[in-house]
């Protein structure tokens, strides 16, 4: 199979939305040439567009203007009458407090629904706002703690994998590999720590298995630490290494341990895999190394379902685009549609009937399927989630 040179987390339904009812309200955010609207039905984006978590939410951005330009083609439908959407993004910046004051922002501008954080810290930020003004909110970050219990969450959803899908899923692999002395390097602050808070109880859960958690470590945020703390990893002798962190730190841990000469098998969560990831000598450094991810990657898989072909049909304009495909885009597109699908069902702009409709949705999306009940708000299910490998500088479907 060849590589595809494909980053990591995570789904867009571009042509589905002029195939189903909903999904005809789907298309882009340009003008409809002639087309005469009824109004405008605005969707917010609350997304770190700065700050260090920007490599995310650039293409959680790119993403959602995709599918606001591909909505607007056609315009949207809802009860009988033809409407644009109207995308209002918003920079968070990386600080929650900030996003907080752009809910409220975008509540005040009518926003039918948010997206956003990209990240789980930020989009932590967000519950109180979402719940305070009754704003229908799906995240694109990743923790199982946004949307549970979910009595707490009524107005917020999520699209990501779970983290404890994740979790399980590396620690399995790990065990089917012969892995049994398991090392994990994360970065210090709260990205760090949702890695342990899911990956220790995952592969404590496999103990009768033999797996075992033999050495922590925890790496500065720029990585300018990497090579100290890789040593104290590798001196625990772990047959298996877990990475969670983000550009810069992962390329820098990801080229130490290269360096070392570590023979035994290195896993990375979706977002550790990102896009700037496989790039320069750091693509070198990644050969042979393992990320859970979902399906989205795949882009060779022959399967002519209206959802494969729209995957197939964003990941040709995202290119088109921006000269390379993100794996972390698409998760954002599924969260326009979702939203967008909402708003269709409910027949109106109005947060209390768009948050129902939500709840109890169900959509096939291009980075994986989703099913909203009263008693789960996401993620994506965990059957959407694949093994990939690092081949030939790009992320291949491991076998």
């Amino acid at each position: 199979m060849k590589a595809r040179r494909l980053p990591a987390v995570l789904a867009l339904t571009i042509g589905l939305a002029a195939t189903t009812a909903g999904a005809s309200a789907c298309s882009s955010g340009g003008d409809a040439g002639s087309t005469d609207f009824a109004g405008e039905i605005v969707i917010g984006a609350n997304l770190e567009l700065s700050g260090p978590a920007a490599g995310l939410a650039v293409n959680h951005s790119n993403a959602l203007k995709i599918a606001a330009e591909q909505a607007n083609e056609n315009g949207i439908v809802v009860a009988g009458k033809l409407y644009k959407i109207k995308l209002v993004m918003k920079d968070n910046g990386g600080d929650p407090a900030k996003a907080a004051a752009l809910a409220r922002e975008l509540a005040a501008e009518n926003a039918a629904g948010m997206i956003g954080a990209s990240t789980t810290p930020v989009s932590m930020g967000l519950l109180g706002p979402a719940e305070e003004l009754g704003l229908p909110t799906v995240t694109l970050a990743a923790s199982d703690a946004l949307v549970k219990p979910v009595e707490q969450r009524k107005h917020f959803f999520k699209v990501s994998p779970n983290g404890s899908d994740i979790a399980l899923s590396i620690a399995d692999r790990a065990q089917r590999m012969g892995g049994k002395k398991i090392g994990i390097l994360a970065t210090k602050g709260a990205y760090g720590d949702l890695i342990l808070q899911f990956m220790k109880p995952a592969i404590e859960a496999k103990a009768g298995d033999g797996l075992e958690v033999v050495q922590v470590e925890r790496l500065a945020e720029d990585g300018s630490d990497a090579q100290a703390r890789v040593q104290a990893l590798l001196a625990a002798k772990p047959d298996t290494i877990v990475l969670g962190a983000l550009m810069p730190a992962i390329g820098h841990a990801v080229g130490v341990i290269a360096a070392s000469g570590y023979q035994g098998k290195v896993f990375l969560d979706p977002s550790a895999g990102a896009d700037q990831l496989l790039a320069g000598s750091v693509r070198q450094a990644a050969e042979g190394m393992y990320m859970v991810h979902p399906s989205v990657l795949d882009s060779n898989t022959l399967v002519n379902t209206p959802s494969r072909l729209a995957q197939e049909a964003f990941r040709k304009r995202y290119v088109l685009e921006h000269n390379t495909f993100s794996g972390l885009a698409p998760s954002a597109y599924d969260a326009f549609q979702l939203i967008v699908n909402a708003v269709v069902k409910a027949g109106k702009t109005s947060r209390p009937a768009v948050r129902d409709a939500l709840e109890t949705s169900t959509h096939d999306g291009i980075a994986g399927n989703y099913a909203f009940t009263p008693a789960y708000h996401g993620g994506m299910q965990a059957d959407s989630l694949s093994l990939f490998a690092v081949r030939n500088g790009g992320w291949s479907l491991a076998t």
